[in-house]
């Protein structure tokens, strides 16, 4: 559901349809990509619309806490308090695969683009040069395995998330 006072989707609604819950990156990436796919079928612009306030929307608020305008959800907006379930280290690579999603529908849109570059670029320039591993937080040092108390798959997810990432970087003309 989109928090009108926000323009940031949350994870849920009460009884009474009124929008509340956390917030979180998956949200807002699978909304503004569903906008984007609807703008690209109809051409109408209410999508195109709903599409950039989403995408400009979740790009303000899910930021790092140590390096502004790098991608994170509140469960690892620090490196130090990292602590993100498996699920939720997913979060903020769905972002990025869906704003990948929204640049070829929307190239133009040059603020969005450059915010992808920016993460690319940080997530792989702070990789661990001896695998090629991303980590979790794409702002820091790869988060290797003993920070993820031995988790292979909080690792493997935290893999992908990044590979979402540098996809989505690749999308852009």
């Amino acid at each position: 559901m989109v928090d009108p006072a926000t323009t940031l989707v949350v994870d849920g609604l009460t009884t009474d349809c009124v929008p509340t819950g956390d917030e979180w990156t998956y949200n807002s990436g699978i909304l503004l990509q569903a906008f984007s796919s609807l703008y690209k079928v109809t051409g109408n612009q209410t999508y195109a619309t709903y599409a950039k306030t989403c995408a400009n929307a979740a790009i303000r608020r899910f930021q790092s806490k140590e390096a502004p305008g790098i991608l994170a959800d509140d469960c690892c907006s620090t490196a130090e308090a990292c602590d993100c379930s498996a699920d939720a280290a997913s979060f903020h690579g769905i972002l990025a695969r869906s704003l990948g999603k929204f640049l070829t529908v929307f190239p133009d849109e040059e603020d969005i683009a450059d915010a992808v570059r920016v993460n690319a670029a940080s997530a792989w320039n702070n990789r661990d040069y001896a695998t090629d591993q991303l980590g979790i937080s794409w702002w820091s040092p790869v988060i290797v395995d003993e920070d993820f108390d031995g988790d292979k798959n909080l690792e493997c997810v935290a893999q992908m998330a990044g590979l979402h990432l540098l996809n989505a970087n690749k999308t852009i003309p």
